[in-house]
């Protein structure tokens, strides 16, 4: 099965431990969609955009193994895409089930950081995503200090 990861799977050391047996393929960019973050990363529909994503190859033991680490059914949904444009087959990708804007934590972002340079992918939509929600997050009035598990964003 093919994975599409855009966030902290993006990460090959992440993926050796989380699904050994997962092999990175390539890189695409997704249409239609664009990179959110709600704490943690997701993509959302957004007919004028793309994200870049990687493509695994994984297995059912991968999968079940993901499914741990992203909360499939609660926290993420799957949905499989339709990747035969893009010379590809279908493709699996966990999309959240909530709505909403949070800004991550900055450990968790360098993770995702770390990921984009594995997969050599132009960071404008990390960082986009990130700014995105830091402005949400300031017009919502909410003060931006430390975050679970990471430093200071400064």
């Amino acid at each position: 099965m093919l994975y599409l990861a855009y966030g902290a799977n993006l990460n090959k050391r992440n993926m050796a431990v989380r699904c050994p047996l997962a092999t990175p393929l390539c890189s695409i960019d997704l249409r239609g969609y664009k990179l959110s973050f709600n704490n943690v990363a997701t993509i959302v529909k957004s007919e004028n955009d793309s994200v870049p994503v990687g493509v695994w190859r994984i297995t059912e033991e991968c999968e079940k193994a993901l499914d741990r680490y992203e909360g499939f059914p609660n926290l993420y949904r799957k949905e499989y895409l339709d990747l035969t444009k893009l010379g590809l087959n279908q493709g699996m990708v966990y999309i959240m089930n909530y709505g909403g804007k949070a800004v991550p934590n900055k450990s968790y972002f360098d993770t995702i950081k770390q990921g984009y340079q594995d997969f050599q992918l132009n960071t404008e939509q990390l960082v986009n995503a990130v700014l995105e929600a830091y402005d949400y997050e300031k017009d919502a009035g909410r003060v931006i200090q430390t975050r679970r598990g990471g430093g200071r964003w400064r």
